[in-house]
C-alpha cells in the first residue's frame, strides 16, 4: 500500500473539520476556501453522506406549477388541458403527473373515433367541394379542346416528366410528332 503525502495527506483529518464545517452550516465554496481543497473529487469524498444546508439549496423554478399540475391531475384534467391552464409544456407535465392514475375517458374508443370520422368527412367533403369548382372554373377558362390538342398537351406532359428524358428514343434531339410518333397513332383533326 503506498502512503499518500503532500497536501492531503492527512485525509481522516481533513474529513473531520470539513464536516464539521459543513455541520456549522457552510457551503462547499466556503469549506473549499477554508480548507484549500482544490480538487472537486477530493471534496466530494471529504464531504459524503453530509447533507447540504437548507440555505444552500435553490428551489425548483416550477415547484409551484409541478405541485398546481398535480392537483390537476388527480382532478381528471388531461395534459392538454393542463397545458392550457398553466402555460407550460406537455413534456414538464408528463415529467410532473406520470405517476398519476390516468383520468377516466369521458368518451369510448368507438365514440371518439366516430367524432373524429365524422370532423374528417366534412374535412373531405370541403375539399372535394372546392376540387371540383377549381375544376369547373379551369374547364371555361381553357374551352373546348380538339383530340389533336388533347393529344398534343399529352405528349408534352410525357416528355416534361422527369423519367422521360432518359427513355427518349430519338437520342434527346428537339422532339418532333411528325417524325417520332407513327402517323397512324396521330388523331383524325377534328377541324
Amino acid at each position: 500500500m503506498t502512503e499518500t503525502t503532500g497536501k492531503y495527506a492527512d485525509f481522516e483529518g481533513l474529513r473531520e473539520r470539513a464536516v464539521a464545517l459543513r455541520r456549522e452550516g457552510l457551503s462547499r465554496r466556503q469549506i473549499r476556501d477554508r480548507l484549500h481543497v482544490d480538487n472537486n473529487d477530493i471534496l466530494n469524498r471529504l464531504l459524503q453522506g453530509e447533507p447540504a444546508p437548507e440555505w444552500t439549496k435553490r428551489p425548483n423554478a416550477k415547484d409551484d406549477l409541478r405541485e398546481k399540475a398535480r392537483e390537476l391531475r388527480l382532478q381528471g384534467m388531461t395534459y392538454d388541458q393542463i397545458q392550457v391552464e398553466l402555460g407550460c409544456s406537455k413534456g414538464s407535465i408528463s415529467s410532473w403527473v406520470r405517476d398519476l392514475p390516468k383520468p377516466e375517458r369521458k368518451r369510448t374508443r368507438e365514440e371518439s373515433s366516430a367524432i373524429g370520422r365524422r370532423g374528417w368527412e366534412a374535412a373531405l367533403q370541403r375539399r372535394d367541394t372546392e376540387r371540383q369548382a377549381t375544376k369547373g372554373r379551369a374547364a371555361d377558362e381553357v374551352g373546348e379542346m380538339t383530340g389533336r390538342e388533347l393529344f398534343l398537351l399529352g405528349v408534352a406532359l410525357y416528355w416534361a416528366e422527369g423519367r422521360a428524358v432518359l427513355d427518349r428514343p430519338y437520342g434527346g434531339r428537339p422532339f418532333s410528332v411528325r417524325q417520332d410518333v407513327p402517323q397512324d397513332a396521330l388523331p383524325e383533326d377534328e377541324s
